[in-house]
C-alpha cells in the first residue's frame, strides 16, 4: 500500500502505511534477522519518499554512513537497499560516476546471492547511469538485462498465480465432491432411518393384527363351545 501511494504522490498515506507496517513487524516477530530485513524494506520506502520530494542530501546523510557498517556486519539485504538508494540519489544529483560505484557493487552482490529483484534493480540503475554518461552501448546492454529479468519475473509470478489458482480450484472441487458425498450419505442415512421406522411400524401393525385375529378366533371357539354345551343340555332334558 505504501508503494502504491508513493506512485500516486500521496506522501501522507505513504508515511501512515510505513508506520503501520513497522508496528506489524514488532507485533508479529521477535526474530532480529526478520526484523532487520523488513525494516530495511520500510526504510527503502522512506528513502523513496524523500527522493520523490528531492530531499537528496537528507537521504545521503541517512544512507552513506551506514554502508560501511553494513559491509562489515555482512547485513546483505539492508546493504543492498542502501546501495540501491545511494545509487538512485547520486544519479538524481547528476553525479553518475559516484552512482556507478554503488550500482556496480549492488549488481555484484545480487549476482553472488542470486537475488533477481535486486539484480533487476541494479541493471535498471546501471542502464540509466550509463545513459547519463552517454555510454549508449553499456546502457543498452544493461537495459536488455533489466528487460529480460523483468519479463522472466513477471512470467514466474504469473505462473505462480496460475498454479495457486489451479490448486485453489482443485481444492474447491474436492470440497464440493466431499460435500456432495456427505449429502448423499446423509440422504442414504435418512432413507435407512425412514425404512427402519416403516419396518417397525409394519411389524407393530402385523403383530397387532395377529394378536387381534388370535383373540377373535379364541372368542369364536369359546362361543361355539358354549353353544354346543347348551344344545347338549337341551337334549338331556
Amino acid at each position: 500500500m505504501a508503494y502504491a501511494h508513493l506512485r500516486l504522490n500521496n506522501y501522507d498515506s505513504v508515511i501512515y502505511y510505513q508506520q503501520k507496517h513497522l508496528k506489524n513487524i514488532d507485533s508479529l516477530t521477535t526474530d532480529l534477522t526478520l526484523r532487520k530485513k523488513f525494516s530495511a524494506m520500510v526504510w527503502g520506502f522512506s528513502a523513496d519518499l524523500q527522493l520523490a520530494r528531492k530531499q537528496y542530501d537528507s537521504v545521503l546523510l541517512q544512507v552513506v554512513p551506514n554502508i560501511s557498517k553494513q559491509r562489515e556486519n555482512k547485513d546483505v539485504i539492508p546493504l543492498m537497499y542502501s546501495l540501491l538508494i545511494a545509487g538512485k540519489t547520486y544519479l538524481a544529483k547528476d553525479d553518475p560516476a559516484t552512482s556507478l560505484n554503488y550500482n556496480r557493487e549492488l549488481y555484484i552482490l545480487a549476482v553472488q546471492i542470486d537475488n533477481k529483484q535486486f539484480l533487476k534493480d541494479a541493471a535498471e540503475q546501471l542502464s540509466a547511469t550509463f545513459e547519463q554518461m552517454n555510454q549508449t552501448d553499456s546502457a543498452f546492454l544493461y537495459f536488455r538485462q533489466y528487460a529480460a529479468l523483468k519479463d522472466s519475473m513477471e512470467t514466474a509470478k504469473f505462473a505462480g498465480r496460475t498454479a495457486l489458482y489451479l490448486a485453489a480450484r482443485q481444492a474447491d472441487n474436492k470440497i464440493m465432491l466431499l460435500q456432495k458425498d456427505n449429502e448423499r450419505q446423509g440422504q442414504l442415512k435418512n432413507i435407512l432411518i425412514a425404512g427402519f421406522i416403516l419396518a417397525v411400524l409394519f411389524s407393530i401393525i402385523i403383530t397387532r393384527n395377529l394378536i387381534l385375529k388370535r383373540r377373535n378366533e379364541k372368542l369364536r371357539n369359546e362361543q361355539e363351545k358354549s353353544a354346543l354345551k347348551r344344545k347338549a343340555l337341551e337334549l338331556d332334558h
